[in-house]
């Protein structure tokens, strides 16, 4: 007769500690195959985002009558340079309509419309002088009877 020889039982304590193990592997692992699938769907909308994208400057240019190879960068630049340059423009224009209503004769006649003008230029809202080259209107005389204010 043969003999057979039995090993040991292992320890329950180590079997639980494998197990666990295995366990917490087998989570890692679906958080990862959960993370890549994320990310492959996020790298997909990506990819049609970026399509649509080409797809609307190739029709932007088209529409433009510029050629397919424009450099679409220096074009970028140059309409921010333009932009710059009105909204500059622009604000010169403010200025210089703040400085000559400022220098309006009327508000000479009406003490609370130079309070009003000093917290103005105070916050900001206002240039603090009238550019140079303004002209300073000269002060009208005024109609006997006659008053600027509507009646109440």
């Amino acid at each position: 007769m043969r003999r057979t020889t039995r090993t040991a039982i292992p320890d329950a304590a180590a079997v639980r500690e494998a197990r666990a193990g295995v366990t917490a592997a087998a989570t890692r692992l679906s958080r990862a195959r959960a993370r890549l699938a994320t990310r492959a769907g996020e790298e997909a909308a990506a990819r049609e985002q970026a399509s649509a994208s080409a797809s609307a400057l190739r029709a932007g240019l088209l529409a433009a009558a510029l050629p397919d190879d424009c450099d679409t960068g220096a074009l970028a630049n140059a309409v921010g340079g333009y932009r710059s340059a009105a909204e500059r423009w622009l604000h010169a224009g403010i200025d210089q309509l703040w400085a000559e209503a400022a220098a309006h004769p009327a508000h000479a006649d009406r003490p609370w419309l130079q309070a009003w003008l000093a917290d103005e230029r105070r916050t900001g809202r206002m240039p603090a002088g009238p550019p140079a080259g303004t002209v300073r209107h000269p002060r009208r005389p005024r109609r006997p009877g006659r008053s600027c204010r509507s009646p109440r």
